[in-house]
């Protein structure tokens, strides 16, 4: 599997703040969102899109949240994989095997996995590093060929850095 960095950030757009490399979903298969409501977030950017405007509610957010279990919707151009908040409660590791799981029964190939790039504060190191040790398992074995991981443009330098770290241990 190819894991790419592709940074993000904001912009004003006719004096609204838009999210930058977000539309550049050619070639992808689905998308992986948290399930955070609250404020100016990547999932309240893709429920404003006519195509997800009908289908992603606060209350199937809040459902999300409280099953803490991934919910796969699928849409007229690819899968949205809405994924539940983590709030540093340790279910890191449950929460990215749940996403795996979905990402093979639907077999998906190319994921753009945009839960890092719009971030309030500091890099979840801890959470991060978990999400790169599965990934860089060598027992791991999937369906998916390229991981588009959207990362905040601030921490950019940052999220690099811990994936040199991840994959040299």
């Amino acid at each position: 599997m190819e894991i790419l960095i592709r940074p993000t950030g904001l912009r004003m757009v006719e004096g609204r703040p838009r999210f930058l490399n977000l539309e550049e979903l050619t070639d992808v298969d689905a998308i992986s969102v948290t399930a955070n409501w609250n404020g100016f977030t990547i999932l309240r950017g893709y429920a404003s899109s006519p195509e997800w405007r009908d289908v992603l509610t606060e209350e199937l957010v809040q459902s999300c949240n409280l099953s803490n279990k991934v919910v796969a919707l699928d849409g007229p151009e690819m899968m949205l994989f809405l994924v539940p908040r983590t709030k540093g409660h340790g279910t890191t590791l449950k929460l990215i095997t749940d996403l795996f799981v979905a990402i093979e029964r639907h077999k998906i190939k190319t994921l753009d996995f945009t839960h890092y790039a719009c971030l309030r504060g500091n890099l979840p190191e801890g959470e991060i590093l978990e999400i790169l040790n599965f990934l860089f398992n060598p027992k791991l074995t999937t369906c998916l060929e390229t991981l588009i991981w959207k990362v905040d443009a601030r921490m950019e330098d940052e999220m690099r850095d811990l994936f040199f770290r991840s994959s040299r241990v």
